[in-house]
């Protein structure tokens, strides 16, 4: 291990690689993000552009600008770039184009010196794939996975193709090689809104010689669904309406909870993609999870958190009222299946009810647990208001009736982990975001907490989070900002965030170790952004890589360094001061 690949934390050294720049869900699963490195640059995608900042010169460390380039080709046509991914020297940047009702993929290469070159543009015609919490794109080995739904009514627009394909924009709309319509796979229950989502698995192994090489799956199903991937399998977990099956009647669901129900049909299909074979299978199962997070996948099991919601008629006023079971769902992946089957009662386990009404579920797989809290408030409670209280339950995946719940002493936030340590963040009162450092073995238990004292956290997204730890020590970042008002976590906020820090060490527990404050101001003056100005996806985000620590604060970026437990800025470098190529 080289030496300059460790990092001092009160004393303590956490060695590792230090190449996280993405909290992944799966560390084998590439997810989309804001900021990637490539060599010994970091890219960092932002107002429709990409910006190289490099980190290494002649193999010393440096942070300092090297190119930026814009990825659309017109300012007027409305676009929208919120994500990207690398494979090898090349970037792959997934926005979507209201113009062109596509997405828009854009590829540009980097070469050694940190120099963009844009080399081609695709378009998967449908509807815009923005999601609060998930991103639509994946990178596994040399797959690009990606998602996209197709609603009917917009076939009644005469301009889009009869089906969707990846195409090149040079290419004819029209051409003779759409998929047939024999190609999608047709709804397996009643839908009254229905959409075709779309699975694209394309080969970049071969994209400087051929381009883009793409096979697509769709099924047509409701409209509500959650996207997950591992290694081997993309899932669509896929969800009707309230209107399409308001009329449906129903007596037991697998939790058998005897209670009368008005649905008949609780149940949904998740789908299951297979890489390897390109084959599509299928099971019925109960409830939807509240997202991506509540979903796990082994080579041997599939296994999630479930809500099952059901309308409760009131026997005195006949009045109408929805009730809320939460479940732990698993079964072998066998019982996907060519057949529309639901998989057996024992798949399921009935866990602790949720105490607010709607379970705004925060969810997290770590190790062998499945971690969960339920979130009272996305944002510190008014000084008047009641002091914030609530638990983290974990389950164990063995056997998950033997669950656990612990005290938190807040409001959960987020739910996250760090090199196998569950992490939840939340709040109290209007103190400050405190967070939560709780260890598995040999059972859950909460190790240490710490107050950021007038910090708040400032973006929802998984990656704004990230961290880095081996063995007792660790280094944790996060976005915050510094008034309780700022705090919704709202996803059209594009101000810069300041990036908060955190050290844990067997000894001391969490500590505080300051922040990086962003700059009110971090645009150059003769800088103007044209395309993709808000800031869909967050801008700010902690680094590890290189042995370093460097943070994303919008348009800049600023490496720091640990002295005796607190973060210290060293340099800093801003990414719009130079002229656009």
């Amino acid at each position: 291990m080289r030496s300059e690949d460790s990092v001092i934390v009160t004393g303590s050294r956490i060695a590792g690689p230090m190449t996280s720049i993405t909290n992944n869900q799966h560390a084998a699963v590439d997810e989309g993000d804001v900021v990637k490195r490539i060599g010994d640059h970091l890219i960092v995608l932002q107002d429709g552009r990409l910006f190289a900042a490099a980190i290494r010169e002649d193999g010393e460390a440096t942070l300092s600008f090297a190119d930026r380039i814009d990825v659309y080709d017109d300012p007027g046509i409305d676009t929208w770039y919120d994500e990207m991914l690398v494979f090898g020297r090349r970037i792959l940047v997934t926005g979507y184009s209201y113009d062109r009702a596509a997405a828009v993929y854009e590829i540009v290469r980097l070469d050694e010196d940190g120099r963009f070159e844009h080399e081609a543009r695709y378009l998967l015609e449908g509807n815009d794939y923005y999601s609060g919490e998930n991103y639509a794109s994946r990178i596994v080995g040399n797959r690009f996975v990606t998602y996209m739904r197709f609603d009917f009514w917009l076939f009644r627009n005469s301009e889009l193709s009869p089906l969707p394909i990846i195409r090149n924009e040079n290419e004819s709309a029209n051409r003779s090689s759409h998929p047939s319509y024999a190609d999608i796979y047709m709804p397996l229950q009643h839908i009254e809104e229905p959409t075709i989502y779309m699975i694209s698995v394309c080969d970049l192994s071969r994209v400087e010689l051929e381009g883009f090489d793409c096979e697509t799956t769709s099924v047509v199903a409701g409209n509500h669904a959650e996207f997950y991937v591992t290694e081997t399998d993309a899932y669509l977990w896929t969800a009707r309406s309230d209107w399409d099956i308001a009329n449906e009647f129903a007596a037991r669901s697998p939790f058998e909870l005897g209670l009368e129900a008005r649905r008949s049909d609780l149940t949904h299909p998740v789908y299951r993609l297979n890489f390897a074979t390109g084959e599509l299978a299928v099971a019925r199962v109960e409830g939807t999870p509240p997202n991506q997070l509540a979903i796990d996948g082994t080579d041997a099991d599939f296994r999630a958190l479930t809500i099952v919601e059901y309308p409760i008629q009131d026997e005195e006023t006949g009045r109408i009222r929805d009730e809320f079971r939460v479940g732990y769902l698993s079964f072998d992946l066998s019982e996907f299946d060519r057949e529309f089957r639901p998989v057996p009662l024992a798949a399921y386990t009935r866990l602790p009810d949720v105490e607010h009404g709607y379970p705004y579920l925060e969810t997290r797989f770590v190790g062998d647990w499945l971690v969960y809290g339920e979130v009272d408030s996305w944002s510190p409670p008014q000084d008047d208001d009641e002091p914030l209280n609530g638990s983290v339950i974990f389950v164990p995946t063995s056997v998950p009736a033997e669950f656990i719940r612990l005290p938190l002493g807040f409001s959960p936030l987020r739910v996250d982990q760090v090199d196998g340590h569950p992490v939840v963040t939340g709040y109290r009162d209007q103190a400050g975001l405190r967070v939560g450092w709780f260890d598995l073995d040999p059972l859950p238990s909460l190790v240490s907490s710490a107050l950021l004292d007038d910090r708040y956290e400032s973006e929802n997204r998984s990656h704004a989070f990230n961290g880095i730890g081996v063995e007792d020590s660790a280094i944790l970042g996060i976005p915050t900002v510094r008034r309780p008002e700022d705090a919704g976590r709202w996803w059209w906020e594009s101000d810069a965030s300041d990036l908060s820090f955190l050290t844990f060490t067997e000894s001391a527990g969490l500590a505080d170790a300051g922040e990086i404050a962003g700059s009110e101001n971090n645009v150059a003056p003769d800088y103007a952004c044209e395309v993709s100005c808000i800031d869909w996806y967050g801008n700010s985000r902690p680094i590890f890589t290189d042995g370093r620590i460097f943070a994303l604060s919008g348009a800049e970026i600023a490496e720091a360094e640990l002295v005796d437990g607190q973060i210290r800025e060293i340099r800093r470098v801003n990414l719009t001061g130079a002229t656009v190529r």
